[in-house]
């Protein structure tokens, strides 16, 4: 009985390490996440867009008007 116990804690501990040498080489062929500078740049960039479409639509107020009607029904 002990020596049953033995083999499948041992193979168990073997199937273990080879899933977690697996979960290692696929986590190698991932690409690097973005920095920060890289994701404040991208905030900023999409602060600035969301800006520029406001200020044209304040300077457009039929186009405000038109897109408001379809949203209304």
């Amino acid at each position: 009985m002990a020596l049953t116990e033995h083999a499948f804690r041992t193979l168990h501990n073997n199937v273990e390490r080879l899933q977690q040498e697996a979960v290692r080489e696929q986590l190698g062929h991932l690409p690097r996440p973005p920095g920060f500078l890289r994701l404040l740049a991208a905030n900023l960039l999409a602060l600035v867009l969301v800006a520029a479409a406001a200020g044209w639509l304040a300077l457009h107020p039929q186009t405000l008007a038109g897109i408001t009607g379809l949203l209304a029904g």
